[in-house]
């Protein structure tokens, strides 16, 4: 009423404000970190996350979205079957042209026996974890700092770190320069060996077919509600494809496939979506 919109316009607008936020938030984690995101998958994940999979990737260049089975409890599925691993970090703040692999390696080797330490109070050895060591480097006078892994088996692992720093810089903000830069912290992440759980998502069985009827939807780009086709996850079939636009709904999540889109059911009911010119 305040908007002097219909209802549906209403919400319409809503879903078209969260898409636009998390484009951006997208953008945040690949564009701004060097990462073209047309050269990846999205995935949906989360309650409501397939309701945008379509709008989002169309914002973003990307030509591919994959829903999982279970979208709305994949996080806590993949808290489940996550390896085990501790993270250690120690405040270090020295020039990098002060520093020594000696320095680098014995300020390491004390976090790696407290990372060490709290792997084997859970009862992983230390023959079975690995261990991954990095640097928080930043050009001196700068006020943010990039994570940089450290190589201690390299002959001069402190030049190989500036240098890696350097092209790291480069790739995420588009510019470098040979100029000193510090160490802000060092970390080391021991992870267990053990392959991951990996327990598959259930589905159940398909009996084919998949429909559950029509309705009217207003979709975006659309002046007008449309009747689009209502499908249940559950009763679609493997090698099954579905030409937008459409809905398929699920107990955990609602996918929208917009016009232009289509989508294919892969093995485990997993929905592989695509542009219909590509498709």
């Amino acid at each position: 009423e305040p908007l002097g919109l219909p209802l549906a316009e209403a919400a319409l607008g809503i879903h078209r404000v969260v898409n636009a936020q998390m484009a951006e938030g997208i953008r945040a984690v690949s564009v701004r970190r060097g990462h073209d995101p047309r050269h990846f998958t999205l995935i949906a994940l989360g309650g409501a996350g397939p309701l945008h999979a379509t709008a989002l990737a169309e914002e973003l260049g990307i030509r591919r979205a994959l829903i999982p089975p279970h979208p709305g409890v994949l996080s806590a599925q993949g808290l489940l079957d996550a390896r085990l691993e501790h993270e250690v970090t120690a405040a270090f703040g020295r020039p990098l042209a002060e520093v020594t692999a000696a320095d680098l390696a014995d300020a390491l080797a004390v976090i790696d026996g407290q990372a060490a330490d709290l792997m084997a109070r859970e009862g992983a050895g230390a023959e079975a974890c690995s261990r991954h060591h990095f640097a928080d480097v930043c050009f001196v006078g700068q006020s943010y700092h990039l994570s940089v892994p450290v190589s201690l088996t390299l002959d001069d692992p402190v030049a190989a770190l500036y240098q890696a720093f350097r092209e790291t810089h480069d790739r995420i903000h588009g510019h470098s320069a040979e100029t000193p830069a510090q160490v802000v912290n060092l970390r080391t992440v021991h992870r267990h060996g053990g392959a991951a759980a990996g327990r598959p998502s259930v589905a159940p069985p398909a009996t084919g077919g998949g429909g559950t009827g029509r309705r009217q939807v207003r979709l975006p780009g659309s002046a007008e509600a449309v009747e689009v086709p209502i499908l249940r996850r559950s009763e679609l079939t493997a090698g099954q494809r579905i030409a937008g636009p459409a809905i398929i709904e699920q107990p955990d999540t609602t996918t929208l496939l917009d016009s232009g889109w289509r989508a294919r059911v892969g093995a485990g009911l997993t929905l592989i979506l695509e542009p219909e010119a590509e498709a």
